[in-house]
């Protein structure tokens, strides 16, 4: 029974990096040429339709470790209404902070350890966890030093609260989110004044990202 319990284990603490690998696999093997023009073709017309197939994308999203969300807000903004697509956005974005998480949870312990010498700069931030979790979930996310989904699976594999890691997650995304699903809303007409307004919005959004790391690394 006892060696039972032990294998459950151990592929319990594999699971976040048979994860990765996987993920890392799928996007090289399928996902490196996929871009906004051929989600966008391959949308229903049916806006019901169109936003289960944004979910299904968003799922497949947080499988592959290293596609860009981006690529997913601006297909979002190009489909639908912007109000729609920000919604849709926000919606899919918890889908892809949750399946990552549940990894992380049910592999708890070892595998935190393993993330953080996997990613040196999580490590340098990590210490705030211990004096706040809220503000740690959230300038991990706002600075985006490290992949979402191996952050969700390492917010997991800590035992952050899911709801903390759900809400502050987004809350820190959303700006990042409103700018990118702007950008596709407006991509056919780049001489647009909403067009240059978020990518305006979308650079000063960068740089404040840039500033806040380098200020809280220095703090360190």
């Amino acid at each position: 029974m006892k060696l039972h319990d032990f294998k459950i284990r151990r592929i319990f603490n594999l699971l976040p990096f048979i994860f990765i690998i996987f993920g890392v696999v799928l996007y090289f093997a399928y996902g490196k040429s996929v871009n906004p023009k051929e989600i966008f073709e391959l949308a229903p017309e049916n806006y019901f339709a169109a936003i289960i197939y944004l979910m299904g994308m968003y799922a497949l999203k947080s499988l592959s470790v290293v596609f860009p969300v981006a690529v997913l807000y601006i297909s979002s903004g190009m489909i639908f209404p912007l109000y729609i697509a920000i919604i849709v956005n926000i919606v899919g974005i918890a889908v892809s902070l949750s399946i990552p998480y549940a990894i992380g949870f049910f592999s708890r312990n070892k595998s935190s350890n393993e993330i953080i010498k996997s990613y040196p700069k999580l490590n340098q931030i990590s210490s705030f966890r211990k004096n706040n979790e809220t503000f740690f979930v959230f300038i991990v996310r706002i600075v985006g030093i490290v992949p979402m989904d191996v952050v969700s699976i390492y917010m997991g594999s800590v035992g952050i609260p899911y709801k903390k890691h759900l809400f502050v997650s987004i809350l820190a995304m959303l700006p990042d989110l409103l700018a990118i699903t702007a950008i596709g809303a407006t991509i056919t007409d780049p001489t647009s004044l909403r067009f240059i307004l978020s990518c305006t919005f979308k650079i000063l959004i960068s740089v404040l990202s840039i500033i806040l790391y380098r200020k809280y690394k220095k703090g360190l």
